[in-house]
């Protein structure tokens, strides 16, 4: 009979916090796209081809 521990399944969410390279991607990407708004920026990271990052308009904001 093992506890439950607070760990999450990485099921469906394989990468839960973005890496400093991760956030320096986006960063570009906005310099880039300067009229782009912070949620078109979240969309166009969520349907990445070659991996999603997901975060979302509220944590951009706090990044930025």
């Amino acid at each position: 009979d093992n506890p439950r521990g607070s760990a999450k399944s990485l099921e469906g969410n394989p990468r839960s916090n973005l890496t400093l390279h991760d956030w320096l991607t986006v960063f570009a990407y906005i310099d880039a796209h300067p009229d782009m708004s912070q949620e078109a920026v979240v969309e166009q990271f969520k349907s990445h081809h070659d991996g999603a990052l997901i975060f979302t308009q509220s944590t951009l904001s706090r990044k930025l």
